[in-house]
Order: C-alpha cells, then sequence, then structure tokens
C-alpha cells in the first residue's frame, strides 16, 4: 500500500502518528498495535516522516468542508453557514469561568482551531496551536426591557453575519450579555464547516460541564475525544465510492451510474419566484414559523405506519406535492441533510458530518396520497441508498454546474428532527433557548421541522433575493393546511384537496374546491386568483397545471406561455434555463495561444484534453478541480481571474475569453508578470511578512514556519540575501514574528511572541535587561531610537503600552490609553521623529464588545487619540500607519462587514481626513504602503480569500489603480530596494510563505 493508503488505514484503527525528532510517536487504542502494525511502521517509517513533514499529519478538506468553503471563497456567503444559538442563563454567569470553558473547548476539538488552506490547487486542513478563548461580554443592565430585548435581537444578528475567516479564525465565537433581570444570554455562533447540528447539542453539552467544573475549581468530568475531525476527512477523502456505499446497503449499482439515472431529466427549478435573480446572490433571508400541533403529528404517524414508512416521507411528500401545485410541475427535486458518521467513534464527535442528498418527487398522474407517499418512500430509499456520495461528486456526475447564483441540482432543501431535546443547565441554573431566526437564508426555500412538547415546530426560511414575506407565509400556511386536509380524508386524491385555507376561501369567496396559486406571468406580474384559483375542472386538472405544462420559467420573469418546447436540456437532461436576453457576457476574443493554454491545464487537472469547445463540467470537472484550474492559470499566465467568472464561462472558449480579457485589462502584453518569485533554501506552509532591504546585497525577510504535526505548532523564520541567494539564518526562536527594523547602527532587530532579538553582525542575540520579553507586537526605527509595541500578557490590569529605547539597553514604558477592558489582538507603531510617533491597536472589547481600532499619536509628552471621521473606531482594523511628515499621513486596513473585510486607506493631509476610492472589488486589508524614487506610490494587501492585491497611485495618493500583482494570497511589507530598481514584497503563495521581487521601479 501507497502512504496515504497507510495513514487512512492506521486512522481506521485508531492510530495516529507523529515526529519526535527522529523518533515515529504513535498514539493508539490499547491492543491495537499488533505485529502486523509494529512491522508496516518500521518499514514505512522514513515515508511516514516524510509524509508528516510533507503536512500529512493534516488531512485534506472533507468533502462537506469543501462544499462550505467554496461557497465562502467564491460567493460570499460565508455568513450565510454560520449556526447562531440564543440561550438565556437564569442567574448571572463567570466571565472568567464562562472564558475557561471556551478554551478548553477549542483545546479538545482541533476543528475549532482548523484553518482551510489552498496549496497548490488543494484544499487541506490544518489544525493551528490551542490558546486562550474569550467571549465577547455586554452589559445592558440599564437598559429597560424592550430595549434590551431589541439590543439582544442586533447583537445576534450581528454575531450571525459576521463572517468567519476559515484560514485564520476560531471557528466558535461567544457574547455573555448581562441584563436588568439578573439573568444572561449568551449568543454563541460556530460556523457549520466546524459542526452540525448535532455538534452544536455536543458543543452545549460540553460547555455545561466545562463551566462548571471551572466554576468549582475542579477537573471536568469528560472523556477523551474519541479522535478529532481529520480522521472522518482522511478516511472519507481516500475512500472510494465502492467503499463509501458499503457503510450503507445499496443496490449494487454504481454511484455515478445511479445518480445519472435517478436525476436524468429531473428540472432545474421548483419554484415561479417574486422576482428575477440579482446578478450576485447575498444571502440575505428571513423566516415563517409555523405548526403542526401534537394531535395532527399523531394521526400523520399512524399515516406513515400504515404505508410502511416514515413521518419524514409522509411530510416529504406533502411539501412536493405542495410545491408542484404552486410551481405548476409534475416532477420537483427537493434536498435533505443527511447524517454520515460512519463508525461509532464519530457519533460523540464534533465536526461537519453532513452530506446533501437529493431526492426526487414524481407527481405525474394526479396520484392519491397512498399513490404519491409510495412514490416517494420509494425514491427516497434509492436515494438514501447512495447517500454516502459526496453531492460534490453527484454534481460532477450530471453535468451539473456551479455558475449563477442558485445552488445546482435543487433550491429546496427538507430536514425533520424528531426526538426532543433535553434542557441544558449551567452550573444548576436553568438554560432556556430563545427561538431566534438569522437574517440569511442559505438556498430559495429551507423548510426545517423540529419536534418539541407541542408536536412539531417549522421553521420557513426564505430568500429575500427572490421571494417576498407574503408568498412565504401563504406556502407555510398551505403546508399545514394541505397536511390536515390529508389525514382528514386519506383517501381523497390529491390533486382533489384544496390548498386554500379557510381564510383564504373566505376572503376570496371562493367555494371549498378553489385552489389559491401564486403563479406569475411573464412580466412578473401576479395572475388573478380568480383566473387560476378553480383546481376541479371536467378532466380533473386545474388550470394552473394546464398552463404550467407549457410553461418554462425564465429567470428574468414568471411563467413564458410557449408551445411545448422543452426546456434546454444540459448533460443528463439536467434542465438549464436561458439566461436573461440582456445578460450578455462581454467576453474578450480568446487567442489561439491563450485557449491552447486553458486546454493544458484542464488536461493537467482532470486528465481529459477536450476536443473542442467543450463544458468543463461535462468533461468531468468539479468545482474543486476548478480551484486547481484557477491556480495553474495563474501560475501560467500570470493573472488573477475570479473563480466566480470561470464557473459562469464553463467552455474553454469562455475561459481562454476571461484570460484575456484580463490581461488586456491589466495592460499585460506578454502574459508574464513583472513579480518574480524568489528561489528560499526551504519552503513550506507559513508566511514571511516582514521585509527589510539594506541594499541590492543585503536583504532580510522573517515570518513564520508552520510545522504540521508539531506540538511546537509555530517556529520563527529568518532569512538573508547576500547577493548571491537566499539563506536561512540561525535564531533564539521567537514562536512568531512580528516586526523588523534597523537599528541607526545597521543591526536587525525583529520583533516577536518572544521578545526582541538583535542581529549584531555574526548571529542573533536575544535582548536581555529592560528591553520587554513577551509579545512585542511591532518593532520600528523612528529616529535614533527603537520603539516596541507590547500587548499585556494575562496578569489581571495589565495594559498595551509602547517601550522606547535603544541599543543602550535602556527602555521607558509609555501606556496607551485604551479601554481597561480591551483585550489587544494586534499593534503597529510609525513615526518621523521621537516628537511625531503613531500608534494602532486592534481591540476587543468595550461598551458594545466589537471589534474596534484606536489610533493614537504622541508628541513627546504624552498621547492623543486621534479618531479619523472616514473610519471611526467600531468595525475597523487598522494594520498599519505610514506617516510621511505631519501633513501626510496614511492609514491602512480594512473595514470589517457582514460579508467580510474590505480594503480601506485614508489620508491626513494637515487640515482634514480623506478617503480616496479604491479599484472596486478588494477584499481583505492593505496591509503596507510605500513611495518609489519617482514618487509613485505602492499599496499591497489581499486575504479575505482573495488574492494578493497590489495598487499604485501616481498623483500622491488620490487615485488608486490596481497592478499586476504576484500570485499570492497575502502580501505584507513592501520595500523598495535602495540604489536599486525594484520592490521587493513578503507574503504567502498558495504552497506557503514567498518573497516576491519587482524588477524596473525607480
Amino acid at each position: 500500500m501507497n502512504i496515504v493508503q497507510l495513514l487512512t488505514w492506521l486512522d481506521d484503527k485508531g492510530i495516529q502518528v507523529d515526529r519526535r525528532g527522529d523518533r515515529l510517536l504513535v498514539r493508539s487504542p490499547h491492543g491495537s498495535v499488533d505485529d502486523e502494525v509494529r512491522s508496516l511502521l518500521r518499514e514505512h517509517k522514513a515515508a511516514l516522516l516524510a509524509e508528516i513533514d510533507r503536512g500529512g499529519a493534516d488531512a485534506p478538506a472533507s468533502a462537506g468542508q469543501q462544499q462550505l468553503w467554496l461557497i465562502d471563497q467564491v460567493e460570499g456567503g460565508g455568513h450565510a453557514y454560520n449556526a447562531t444559538a440564543v440561550l438565556r442563563v437564569k442567574g448571572p454567569v463567570d466571565d472568567a469561568a464562562l472564558d475557561a470553558a471556551f478554551t478548553e473547548l477549542v483545546r479538545r476539538n482541533e476543528v475549532f482551531r482548523t484553518s482551510l488552506v489552498l496549496r497548490a490547487g488543494e484544499l487541506r486542513q490544518h489544525v493551528r496551536p490551542a490558546g486562550p478563548v474569550a467571549a465577547d461580554r455586554v452589559d445592558l443592565e440599564v437598559l429597560p426591557g424592550d430595549t434590551a430585548e431589541a439590543r439582544i435581537r442586533h447583537l445576534a444578528d450581528t454575531s450571525a453575519r459576521t463572517r468567519f475567516d476559515l484560514g485564520d479564525d476560531v471557528l466558535v465565537r461567544a457574547t455573555r450579555i448581562r441584563t436588568g433581570d439578573g439573568d444572561t444570554v449568551l449568543v454563541i455562533t460556530m460556523h457549520h464547516v466546524a459542526g452540525d447540528g448535532l455538534s452544536m447539542g455536543l458543543l452545549h453539552a460540553e460547555i455545561a460541564e466545562l463551566y462548571d467544573a471551572a466554576l468549582s475549581g475542579r477537573e471536568p468530568v469528560l472523556p477523551p475525544p474519541p479522535g478529532q475531525y481529520r480522521d472522518y476527512a482522511r478516511r472519507r477523502r481516500h475512500s472510494t465510492p465502492d467503499d463509501r456505499d458499503r457503510d450503507r446497503p445499496g443496490d449494487g449499482e454504481p454511484a455515478d451510474a445511479f445518480w445519472v439515472r435517478y436525476l436524468d431529466g429531473a428540472p432545474s427549478t421548483v419554484l415561479p419566484l417574486d422576482r428575477p435573480r440579482p446578478a450576485k446572490r447575498t444571502f440575505a433571508g428571513d423566516c415563517v414559523r409555523f405548526r403542526l400541533d401534537t394531535e395532527l403529528v399523531a394521526r400523520l404517524r399512524e399515516l406513515a405506519a400504515g404505508r410502511s414508512t416514515t413521518l419524514f416521507v409522509v411530510l416529504l411528500a406533502v411539501l412536493g406535492d405542495l410545491l408542484g401545485r404552486h410551481g405548476g410541475q409534475e416532477d420537483v427535486v427537493i434536498a435533505t441533510p443527511v447524517v454520515d458518521r460512519p463508525e461509532r467513534r464519530f457519533e460523540e464527535m464534533i465536526g461537519y458530518f453532513l452530506n446533501t442528498v437529493a431526492i426526487r418527487c414524481d407527481l405525474s398522474g394526479e396520484p392519491g396520497l397512498g399513490a404519491l407517499v409510495d412514490r416517494v418512500r420509494d425514491s427516497t430509499l434509492a436515494a438514501l441508498a447512495h447517500a454516502s456520495t459526496p453531492f460534490e461528486e453527484v454534481v460532477r456526475a450530471v453535468g451539473a454546474s456551479r455558475g449563477g447564483t442558485s445552488s445546482p441540482v435543487y433550491q429546496v432543501m427538507f430536514a425533520l428532527q424528531t426526538g426532543q431535546s433535553s434542557r441544558p443547565f449551567l452550573s444548576g441554573n436553568e438554560v432556556e433557548e430563545i427561538p431566534y431566526d438569522p437574517p440569511t437564508a442559505k438556498h430559495d426555500l429551507t423548510i426545517m421541522i423540529d419536534e418539541d412538547a407541542d408536536g412539531l415546530l417549522g421553521r420557513l426560511e426564505y430568500s429575500t433575493d427572490v421571494i417576498d414575506r407574503e408568498t412565504a407565509c401563504l406556502l407555510a400556511d398551505h403546508l399545514v393546511s394541505l397536511a390536515r386536509a390529508v389525514v382528514t380524508d386519506p383517501t381523497r386524491p390529491m390533486a382533489a384537496i384544496p390548498l386554500a385555507t379557510e381564510a383564504e376561501r373566505t376572503r376570496l369567496g371562493e367555494r371549498e374546491d378553489a385552489l389559491c396559486l401564486r403563479i406569475v406571468d411573464a412580466k412578473g406580474g401576479r395572475v388573478p386568483l380568480g383566473v387560476l384559483g378553480r383546481l376541479v375542472l371536467d378532466d380533473g386538472v386545474s388550470p394552473g397545471r394546464q398552463l404550467a405544462r407549457r410553461a418554462r420559467w425564465r429567470p428574468r420573469g414568471g411563467i413564458e406561455v410557449l408551445d411545448d418546447t422543452p426546456t434546454r436540456p444540459g448533460p443528463n437532461g439536467l434542465g438549464t434555463p436561458r439566461p436573461p436576453a440582456d445578460h450578455v457576457r462581454p467576453d474578450a476574443p480568446a487567442t489561439p495561444a491563450t485557449s491552447a493554454l486553458v486546454a493544458a491545464v484542464w488536461a493537467d487537472v482532470i486528465g481529459r484534453s477536450p476536443e473542442g469547445d467543450e463544458d468543463f463540467f461535462a468533461l468531468g470537472g468539479t468545482s474543486m478541480t476548478l480551484m486547481q484550474v484557477n491556480w495553474e492559470l495563474r501560475r501560467r499566465a500570470g493573472v488573477e481571474v475570479p473563480i466566480a467568472e470561470l464557473l459562469a464561462a464553463p467552455t474553454v472558449s469562455g475561459m481562454a475569453g476571461t484570460v484575456t480579457q484580463h490581461q488586456a485589462r491589466t495592460g499585460r502584453e506578454d502574459h508574464t508578470s513583472r513579480w518574480t518569485r524568489a528561489e528560499l533554501p526551504l519552503r513550506g506552509p507559513g508566511h514571511l511578512f516582514n521585509v527589510a532591504a539594506l541594499s541590492p546585497t543585503l536583504m532580510w525577510a522573517a515570518g513564520v514556519r508552520e510545522t504540521p504535526g508539531s506540538s511546537e505548532g509555530t517556529r520563527s523564520l529568518v532569512l538573508r540575501w547576500n547577493g548571491d541567494g537566499w539563506h536561512e539564518v540561525p535564531h533564539p526562536e521567537l514562536e512568531k514574528v512580528f516586526g523588523i527594523a534597523v537599528a541607526p547602527s545597521g543591526a536587525v532587530w525583529l520583533s516577536g511572541r518572544r521578545g526582541l532579538l538583535c542581529f549584531d553582525g555574526t548571529h542573533f542575540r536575544r535582548v536581555e535587561g529592560d528591553a520587554p520579553q513577551y509579545d512585542c507586537a511591532s518593532i520600528t526605527r523612528i529616529g535614533d531610537g527603537l520603539w516596541t509595541m507590547v500587548r499585556p500578557d494575562d496578569t489581571p490590569g495589565a495594559q498595551t503600552y509602547v517601550a522606547a529605547g535603544g541599543e543602550d539597553g535602556r527602555w521607558r514604558r509609555l501606556p496607551l490609553p485604551l479601554p481597561p477592558r480591551a483585550t489587544t489582538r494586534f499593534g503597529c507603531l510609525a513615526g518621523t521623529s521621537d516628537r511625531d510617533v503613531w500608534a494602532a491597536v486592534v481591540v476587543d472589547g468595550g461598551d458594545d464588545a466589537s471589534r474596534e481600532s484606536w489610533l493614537a499619536h504622541w508628541d513627546g509628552e504624552r498621547w492623543q487619540e486621534v479618531v479619523p471621521p472616514p473610519l471611526g473606531r467600531a468595525e475597523v482594523e487598522i494594520m498599519r500607519v505610514v506617516p510621511h511628515g505631519p501633513d501626510d499621513v496614511w492609514v491602512l486596513g480594512a473595514r470589517l462587514t457582514p460579508e467580510g473585510r474590505l480594503s480601506v486607506m485614508v489620508r491626513w493631509d494637515g487640515h482634514e481626513w480623506t478617503e480616496p476610492t479604491l479599484p472596486a472589488g478588494h477584499g481583505g486589508r492593505v496591509t503596507s504602503l510605500t513611495m518609489a524614487g519617482d514618487g509613485t506610490l505602492w499599496a499591497v494587501g489581499g486575504g479575505q480569500g482573495d488574492a494578493g492585491v497590489v495598487l499604485r497611485s501616481n498623483d500622491g495618493g488620490r487615485h488608486w489603480e490596481s497592478d499586476v500583482a504576484p500570485s499570492s494570497v497575502l502580501l505584507g511589507d513592501i520595500v523598495p530596494v535602495p540604489d536599486a530598481e525594484g520592490l521587493i514584497a513578503g507574503g504567502a503563495a498558495d504552497d506557503g510563505f514567498a518573497l516576491f521581487r519587482r524588477e524596473g521601479v525607480a
């Protein structure tokens, strides 16, 4: 077996391997390491150690994580997959115990501190070291009840809509809110990439025990984790479709063949929409709640038992009939989430163990309830027999594309959760879950039904982009009325059951066989209910369904009455709606060379060469292999093409035209970047953000090297250019490097997690004496001195301060004017003299517990806070202050929005703060700015899932334009190379830390 198969085989036995020096460290359940295992470990020791060094102790992302990561990166919908719970605790909550509980929760469960990183086109999990985790704190004791409840709702919405950075953030957060009645409200938000619905329940149980243990000073009574989520991901990603199908009884048919046959001819849409889909999906949503009482639920269960099926199937049949009648269709596809925990050890593990399964409902022939339930039962069983097939593979098998603004294959999701959940307690205090509906929607419609003491409570979540609240309420009412009708007379044909509620029939004055259909005409207007509202005619078919048999839904309008011409079929019969007439993509003509490049990239990535202008997905590509195509196009063509544009143009000519368009836009005639990536003495995960250039033959770079599988987590990395190449320089460990500076003597100084280092010409030494020894967030030369910002340790009342000193070893402390409870995340310093120093600190804290940035100026005697009006304090991250003089100060960073970070720069010109307009579409942060010898300003940044960004201004910063960026995921420092025409930038590429050089800049 190869090394990946061996790691998977060991995982299946619960055996984990890691490196300790030159030895192989083995962790295993008692008795699992037998003679066969020992022999294999000895035989493959060298290969296992090499695989661990390459990141093998990490794992590829699971199929579910890939789906969610793709949505987060491409569609900007990361916040839609936040799961938020609002809990009211009867009594106060101890802040220190709560923080200790969340810290231990994240330590125990690696999935919460797992980064999803794209390396050479492959999405991988990387587990970061554990660290302290603190809940945000908000006090509302002085607010009246109604005002406090509104504030709680606002805080919950903010948490639900705030995007997690899947490459950097802890994937769970909490806000503790004190109210005037002595109670406490906890808002807990977890990204679905780290956990599913069952995981949220496990999280609540662990937090309760960990909190109680911290409060009472005892050890928590929790079993050791049965493994970690990456064990599951590695097992699933390296299993074959046949292996997965063996986990569930099936019919022996290969998974791909089954899904092609099962979804052949399936419709691409379900409902007429209230308005055309927007050009960009926003994931904005709302929710309508409804209830099925205990008596109705009992009768539905009896009905299910009589047909040898389950409550889920009966409700799915009712929902399918409802959607078919509203949409005038005889065939609908509804998706459902299915739990995929193939082994007992995964049952009590926090993680994302869901797969999406599409179920087809055949409504043809006006079936009665019994026949319809039987059809849906058989269809459900067939789909569930292949439920282990990752949805991404289903999309690939049927040739559906992820282009457009809706999910492929389905637009409606249905989930049923039976079994009443137990009410949690927090150290003896009763905890009540407050009903909360986030202002987001993952699909056109999502119907979630949960069992409680009063029956079934339903939530109909809908996209406000395309559906009105009136329509959503109508659908919920009709679902309940249809469920009541089918149990009242189960023998009655479904087509003879009116959908209109009693209130609607009374209001409309129609007889009992009235049907209230929501159908729109070709211009988007409602068809009058009186025209389409009569159900039972001579042929037993409603006018609405007669019309729909001769109709096609268009994204721009409602029903377009045509002849019987079917929807243009996609691969395997999946209908592909034609785009609106005015939606013409302005492709640049693809050159033969670019088309050949695209074809060659496809051949390398998916192993098949297009014979003509073929579709990438029809040829066997998937959205994740498209990521590899994107990476290769960046590497070979030297341009950054948003993945959404490749999804929208999945043919050879479409992709080639898109690449050509970007090359023309950036003035790239030679199709090669002016940036070159430096050859480094080593490679690997990490980043080199900090650079300094003293001359063309003496440059320094410093950053972080990640060591997957190592208990050390991250290590600082220092490189030196001596004129003929980059060389690694030994140094005392800093754990993380935060800054680099050149002292007046020419010595190089580094700041980091473990204090300060100084290079005296031969070697690095740790700076002792009065110098700060821990968490130096920056190091900056200002005038003839050195200045560093020091973040506080865990000592109560510790304060962030600036230490000013130098090579003489004497340092003085200058405390910053920050809120006493603020938790410093990071900070920076810059200045032109010891009487003109700027400090920026990003903190979590304050009255509203939001992330804030504090900007202060030192005039030689005291700090004075400065609040640039274009920025303010709240929801801003200041990454760098760049002063060129008293009338030229730049502040760089990002605004924090529900959609993510948006790059921002503001400037002080001696009279006012102004904000120049940056090119549209830049997410992430602006991290550094420098001035070349010819006066041109250069700024870099990136992150937030976007590629590295380079901006340029030739008029002093009034106008900025995008420049060609190197192939990177984030850029840090950018500095000119003295006595040479060029720039050097630090950063990270897809495959790890990197340095970039640009020639020809004066």
